[in-house]
């Protein structure tokens, strides 16, 4: 989970891959579809088949466009058939060399903005025309032309080498989602692209029930365990890359799993004790919540994690990678697990057993803030979490906080299907 910047800046450059073969794709089916059909256009030569020799006498001197005029017509009563083939390669649309597309640009610091051409397409149309002639008169002709048209689209992804030069390689269409989420997969990305969009906006979450009613329909045929898997994969893509929080940053922990005076009489923690029996010194019968642990910057990212365990050990190792060691404040509460992360770290604590919550700028309101939002997400959206699958609950609450002021946010998700 947790990775320097190099690895980040590689795992960047592989989604602006990835995003740049959907984009070709994309401009590639707009530029087939804008393209004018050359129907009329092809031009060649008339043959006709003379019985008595039982060869094809060329009857025009001069090429014309076959589908518009003839030399001559066939004559009364008498056939012509033809099949023509014409291919059109297109090098340029709209003024801009579709070979070496730019999608980005850097500016240096005369202020100029220079591109760096990182797709290319290769575009090309087919035409096979079938056209058969018959002579009603000796001036008049019928004629039936039936073209098949095709266009044959390539892209290219330009990818920088080690030293700094572009080459272009071939992607094909399985390539696109070959180790992605969306691997194998029998369901049309628009519909994936819709599910991760409807958890991006909901910001207590969206159920996989909700999800397979807005998406598929309840008459759709499709099970509701899809929506379920769906929405799985795009928060185990959610997860990241999580480096060191610095600046102000908030420590505190936090349980899941309802309160005990809400459970089924059998179910309370007194009622599963009495029935467990005396226990052995040093082993103890909880109350059977999971334990979170988050950190959070003022106006900045969070960060949250399960753990096994509250003890001073495993609080002081989630707060060395969490926090960098630059930070200004570490605010907590009154945990002494905290005292024993590092000596030189900037550490205060509010007490909140005798009522203290806010002393100067120190406080944990921000975090607690996400726990409340991250139980409202529980309680009134999905009512219950399992314990194996908290943690990717725990990323997709944390990947809405940390971009909540990405303009672009679903374009931010798709490079992490990776």
């Amino acid at each position: 989970m947790w990775k320097d910047a190099g690895h980040g800046e590689a795992r960047r450059d592989a989604g602006e891959e990835r995003t740049g073969i959907a984009f070709t794709d994309a401009l590639a089916r707009s530029i087939s579809l804008a393209l004018p059909t050359p129907i009329a256009a092809s031009a060649g030569i008339v043959f006709t088949f003379d019985p008595a020799t039982g060869a094809f006498v060329r009857e025009t001197s001069v090429a014309g466009q076959l589908f518009l005029e003839r030399a001559q017509p066939v004559g009364r009563g008498r056939w012509n058939v033809s099949v023509t083939y014409q291919r059109v390669k297109v090098d340029a649309f709209d003024g801009h060399d579709i070979e070496r597309l730019e999608d980005r640009g850097i500016r240096e610091a005369n202020g100029d903005v220079v591109g760096f051409p990182r797709f290319g397409l290769d575009l090309e149309t087919h035409q096979v025309a079938f056209s058969a002639t018959y002579g009603l008169t000796d001036q008049a002709d019928l004629n039936l032309t039936v073209p098949v048209l095709f266009s044959e689209l390539r892209n290219r992804l330009l990818q920088r080498n080690p030293d700094g030069t572009l080459l272009p390689f071939a992607v094909s269409g399985t390539e696109f989602i070959t180790r992605t989420i969306f691997e194998d997969t029998k369901v049309a990305l628009r519909l994936w692209f819709k599910v991760g969009y409807l958890m991006l906006t909901s910001k207590k979450g969206i159920s996989a029930l909700q999800i397979h009613r807005v998406i598929f329909g309840e008459e759709s045929g499709s099970d509701h365990h899809t929506s379920w898997y769906m929405c799985h994969r795009w928060r185990a893509a959610m997860q990241g890359d999580a480096f060191p929080l610095s600046g102000v940053v908030e420590v505190d922990e936090t349980h899941l799993g309802g309160k005990d005076r809400n459970r089924h009489k059998n179910k309370k923690s007194q009622a599963t004790r009495d029935a467990a029996g005396p226990q052995l010194p040093g082993r103890t019968i909880g109350y059977k919540k999971v334990r979170v642990i988050g950190a959070i910057a003022r106006k900045g990212n969070v960060v949250a994690k399960v753990i096994g365990a509250m003890g001073a050990e495993t609080k002081a190792d989630f707060v060395r990678q969490a926090v960098s060691e630059n930070v200004s404040l570490v605010a907590t509460d009154e945990d002494h697990a905290y005292d024993y992360v590092r000596k030189d770290m900037p550490h205060e604590a509010v007490h909140h057993g005798a009522g203290e919550y806010v002393r100067d700028n120190v406080h944990t309101n921000n975090i607690e803030s996400f726990w409340s939002l991250l139980k409202r997400g529980v309680m009134g959206t999905y009512h219950r979490i399992s314990k194996d699958y908290l943690p990717l609950y725990l990323n997709e609450f944390s990947f809405r906080h940390n971009h909540r002021h990405d303009p672009d946010m679903f374009g931010t998700l798709v490079t992490t299907c990776g």
